[in-house]
């Protein structure tokens, strides 16, 4: 099992250093622009180490019970357009409130 966290998190982290570097890096990836500025800054050693070292998934799940069900009963063609509005809103009114 922890083999298997070091590894998500090893390549968790490797995706926010790419994120780090892309304009909508936070949107996409919905850590904080100041936080990406420094996994952007990580050298594949320090990652790696970071990976190994940690016991848990860094990978914070966005949405809560009420939203998750809200998004099963939309349409396909809606749900990408549910998550951004619920990310953004959190982003812009801090944690995780029920929308």
């Amino acid at each position: 099992m922890k083999k298997d966290i070091s590894s998500i998190n090893y390549q968790y982290l490797l995706w926010a250093k790419e994120m780090a570097h892309m304009d909508t890096g936070h949107v996409v990836s919905g850590i904080p622009k100041s936080v990406l500025q420094v996994l952007g800054q990580l050298s594949l050693d320090e990652i790696e180490a970071i990976a190994n070292e940690m016991s848990v998934s860094l990978i914070n799940f966005r949405l809560n019970e009420t939203e998750i069900n809200r998004l099963r009963a939309l349409p396909d063609d809606k749900k990408a357009a549910y998550m951004l509005a619920v990310t953004t809103h959190k982003r812009n009114h801090g944690g995780n409130q029920r929308t």
